[in-house]
């Protein structure tokens, strides 16, 4: 195993996440580059409008599932390779925690460190008098310096086509709008092929929202009576009260809708679709950060003496 060449000792792989507090997080990630909280996405985009970012890493150095030293440091040149950012590090003195102690002390003789460190949880480094390369995988916590430009409102979040691509946006961006709490709104239509002037344009908000997977988003309408036309104008009024109408849209681009009688609960047409959707949220400057929601044991069965069985 080669040397970790920050510390004065070799430093166990951490196999666990342990992450640092910061005021504007972008993404949260475990040693093998995998995501714990935020998303990849937020991290790339605050790269490509020039945000000023830092980056925080953690060390287990007994390999006892504990932290025993945690670093930040400004990301002072950036690169994006694949999907994944890296960051140079400032050059600093080599340092030496004091493992009987809490201290810290920088080592008598001169020696400047170099490191560079990826999304990917790759951390490598080198003394300016050695050529041998420390490598060592970290889990770590990209965040913004300042916030984001408040913008308050409705913003498009992703718009995704008929078979669940992304046209523009990003799904973990809504993904993350949801988990912070925001409000959700839908937007889908169509055009008829030979008469152009045939057109429908539909905004929704969601009753129910569902993210299965981490991967995709599912969003239930509000139930409602059934229109007698959703492209004639001049026959746009409520059809049979006693009919209602249902759909749920994916952002992989399903669109199952079905009509109801409200009185015996019978199936009257199901019809699956495609759609193009625009996905908004409501952003605002007060908004929290984005919850982990999907946790073992967040739903659990309740035990037999809680059930009404």
């Amino acid at each position: 195993m080669r040397r970790f060449l920050f510390l004065a000792a070799a430093v166990p792989l951490l196999a666990r996440a342990d992450f640092l507090p910061c005021d504007y997080p972008l993404v949260s990630l475990d040693p093998g580059g995998a995501v714990v909280t935020g998303s990849k996405d937020a991290l790339v985009e605050a790269y490509r409008s020039g945000a000023e970012i830092r980056v925080g890493w953690s060390l287990d150095w007994n390999d006892d599932g504990e932290t025993d030293v945690t670093h930040w440091a400004p990301a002072r040149f950036l690169s994006e390779y694949r999907g994944e950012i890296f960051a140079q590090l400032p050059v600093i003195h080599r340092q030496r925690p004091q493992r009987d102690r809490p201290a810290i002390h920088i080592t008598e003789t001169h020696q400047e460190w170099f490191a560079i460190i990826g999304s990917n949880g790759e951390l490598r480094s080198r003394m300016h008098d050695d050529d041998r390369l420390g490598e060592r995988n970290v889990p770590t916590q990209w965040c913004r310096v300042t916030p984001p430009a408040c913008r308050s409102g409705w913003q498009l979040m992703v718009q995704t086509d008929t078979d669940g691509a992304v046209l523009m946006g990003s799904k973990h961006r809504l993904f993350d709008a949801v988990r912070r709490g925001l409000p959700i709104r839908l937007a889908w239509g169509g055009r008829g092929r030979s008469d152009a002037t045939r057109s429908v344009e539909h905004v929704a908000v969601p009753d129910f929202v569902t993210i299965t997977g981490g991967s995709e988003l599912f969003a239930q309408l509000p139930e409602h009576i059934a229109q007698a036309s959703y492209w004639d104008a001049a026959s746009s009024r409520f059809d049979d009260p006693g009919v209602l109408w249902r759909g749920m849209l994916g952002t992989d681009g399903s669109f199952d809708a079905a009509w109801t009688d409200r009185g015996t609960g019978e199936t009257l047409r199901r019809v699956p679709q495609r759609a193009r959707v625009a996905w908004f949220a409501a952003e605002t400057c007060a908004a929290g950060p984005a919850l982990e929601l999907a946790v073992p044991g967040g739903v659990v069965r309740a035990p037999a003496s809680d059930r009404n069985e």
